[in-house]
């Protein structure tokens, strides 16, 4: 981890991503202090929740239809990423290495981090 003139320093940085012109500044200013301190960066995308709430399922059907939901969603931002920050690494990896798409809310995940 290296430190500026002042000897700050920043072991890691979390980010939520998302389709949205925001999230994608705030994804580069996050690789950009990533880089520059050598921090881990951690990238989280939250899905919300399939509302299975009216139906009868097992819980076995439950988690194979939330592993459905969170898999279109990591391809879904994956080809987000793909485009709108082509080429940008972390310290030497690319982004996609440090994306987690996780079920639940996304305040929460953030939060709860």
């Amino acid at each position: 981890m290296k430190t500026d003139a002042q000897g700050f320093a920043l072991g890691s940085i979390l980010a939520c991503v998302s389709e949205g012109t925001f999230s994608d500044h705030a994804l580069r200013a996050a690789a950009d202090l990533a880089n520059r301190f050598g921090s881990k960066l951690e990238l989280i995308h939250g899905v919300q929740e399939p509302n299975l709430l009216t139906t009868r399922f097992d819980s076995s059907q439950v988690a194979a239809m939330e592993a459905e939901h969170v898999g279109r969603a990591r391809t879904t931002i994956l080809a987000h990423l793909a485009h709108s920050q082509h080429g940008i690494e972390v310290n030497g990896s690319p982004l996609e290495e440090h994306l987690h798409v996780v079920a639940g809310s996304p305040a929460k995940l953030v939060l709860d981090r």
